[in-house]
């Protein structure tokens, strides 16, 4: 199967499978016995992994949750772990609505959440982060470089405007700056 520019939308379901346009593609199957069986997949993309990382895992997470990873994954830069306190803080949340989602993200394998401990991204967890992060900094430097938006308004509309940009905008966004 080819495609060309615009690809499809890309969407995970039941698990080992995603949707391509309108065709099922499954990537791994695993039997009753145990036996992994790895049917290649091979979709050679111009997109970013950024954009289909986002596309295939974020859909399903609230704003709120993206917002919370993304927070996870600033603070913890320096690779040390992110404190439940300086999150809540980031986000301008209380701390007992920082554990909440911390519960729900560590349920999804995101995050390590181990009580009065630092909180970790999961390899996952920071593969999707940091698709969130890369998709805010393109929307704030175009909103700032090129719509000549305040740098303060532009951090707050880029962080609301990353939940709902396709992934094939923030290219065309990212092609244009250049």
């Amino acid at each position: 199967m080819s495609y060309r520019w615009p690809w499809p939308p890309v969407k995970r379901v039941q698990g080992h499978s995603f949707i391509i346009g309108d065709s099922r593609v499954p990537f791994i199957f695993i039997s009753l016995k145990g036996i992994i069986i790895v049917l290649k997949c091979v979709v050679i993309t111009a997109r970013p992994l950024f954009i289909l990382v986002w596309e295939m895992h974020m859909s399903d997470l609230t704003f709120t949750m993206e917002n919370y990873l993304e927070a996870i994954y600033e603070l913890s830069m320096d690779g040390d772990g992110a404190r439940v306190s300086d999150i809540a803080e980031k986000l301008g949340v209380t701390k007992a609505s920082t554990n909440s989602a911390m519960a729900t993200l560590a349920k999804r394998g995101l995050i390590v959440n181990e009580k009065y401990k630092e909180i970790y991204l999961t390899p996952e967890g920071r593969k999707l982060a940091k698709a969130t992060s890369e998709k805010h900094r393109i929307i704030r430097q175009f909103l700032i470089k090129v719509l000549k938006v305040n740098p303060a308004v532009a951090d707050q509309d880029a962080c609301a405007i990353e939940h709902v940009i396709s992934g094939e905008s923030v290219e065309a966004i990212r092609n244009f700056m250049k």
